[in-house]
């Protein structure tokens, strides 16, 4: 194995991570009542941000783009999978006046554009998904740019300076025009743009140090965790009244994640994963390609346990958390093998013949 497919390998692993993340936070109120470390891991969504920087960082710092070609492959990856779990979502929400209007603003991306109860009507994680899509748009706009000197740090510090604004202007608990631009990529642009600069730093170190890399990964790696254990500390004792209260180091709270998770995902270039048995390699992989369904659909596991009224013993606490993470992990595999993975080869086939 050479060190760009140990860079897949451990890439596909940390999407795998990000997700169980954020299910074992939606999750956590099955196992305790009180705010706990669990909670905190609802910050996998920066971790997913990150990653998604990095994975497209070559194609904005070395590639001309096919229009046409990209955003082939990217609907054929994001939306069918989207629609099919939206539908399931729909089905399983509880009645509503609005119930149809708020799922054709979801089938747009719509979601994040009004108020948090549209955002989160039928599953929180969906918020997410519209910036996804506004930084697929910005791509090609940041591939052309990068062709002029410094143009991404500008384009970073310009948005340091922007999301700063937004902070500044919002209400605390209020749900106004600075809060929705905040979550939108007019916000969250910073946290996309360390994962482009993580590839870039990856590239150099790989280029510049040939040697004694060990130590280097370790201490960039240490200081991650230490970035993480403190603010997961503080999310644990303070909590989003923290936040609300703290306006700037609130409002930077998850760009400090994200930050810490590019820390951690430093070392993953330098893997060397030659002696690993191939069954481990394996799961890595397969926790990557299963972690968008995991994303999208672990909410929808205990309304389907609601609906049907599942709460027989012992089935209940620490069993039903573990009976939900099982049932959400090979429904995932089952819509990834025969939904998700078609799609995306078909998708890719078809990009082909726009090039």
């Amino acid at each position: 194995m050479n060190s760009k497919l140990y860079t897949f390998i451990g890439v596909e692993f940390a999407r795998g991570i990000a997700a169980l993340m954020v299910l074992v936070s939606h999750y956590a109120y099955m196992v305790t009542d009180s705010r706990t470390f669990l909670n905190f891991l609802w910050t996998g969504v920066d971790f997913f941000f990150v990653i998604s920087g990095f994975v497209f960082a070559k194609l904005i710092l070395e590639s001309s783009i096919n229009l046409s070609s990209f955003f082939t492959r990217r609907f054929f990856r994001i939306y069918p999978i989207y629609f099919v779990i939206l539908l399931i979502y729909f089905f399983l929400a509880h009645p509503h006046a609005d119930k149809i209007y708020i799922f054709f603003k979801h089938l747009f991306f719509l979601q994040t554009v009004t108020s948090k109860e549209e955002a989160f009507f039928f599953n929180p994680a969906f918020w997410s998904l519209p910036v996804e899509m506004e930084f697929y748009l910005l791509i090609p706009l940041l591939s052309y740019l990068t062709k002029f000197k410094n143009s991404l740090i500008i384009i970073f510090f310009c948005s340091i300076a922007f999301k700063i604004f937004l902070i500044l202007l919002s209400t605390p608990n209020k749900i106004d025009i600075y809060a929705i631009m905040g979550v939108h990529l007019t916000g969250l642009l910073p946290e996309f743009l360390v994962g482009v600069f993580l590839y870039k730093l990856i590239v150099f170190t790989n280029n510049k140090y040939q040697y004694n890399k060990f130590m280097l990964n370790i201490v960039v790696f240490i200081l991650g965790m230490i970035f993480l254990y403190y603010l997961s500390s503080w999310f644990v004792r303070y909590g989003d009244t923290g936040l609300s209260e703290e306006k700037i180091f609130g409002g930077f709270f998850n760009f400090l994640c994200a930050l810490s998770y590019a820390f951690i995902l430093f070392p993953l270039s330098f893997l060397n994963l030659k002696n690993t048995p191939k069954y481990i390699i394996n799961v890595f992989i397969s926790l990557g390609s299963i972690s968008y369904p995991v994303y999208l659909l672990h909410n929808a596991v205990p309304k389907f346990f609601q609906k049907i009224k599942f709460d027989i013993p012992p089935f209940n606490d620490e069993n039903l958390f573990i009976a939900c993470s099982m049932l959400t992990i090979v429904l995932s595999i089952v819509i990834h093998k025969y939904i998700e993975e078609p799609l995306r080869i078909y998708g890719r086939n078809l990009s082909k013949k726009l090039e």
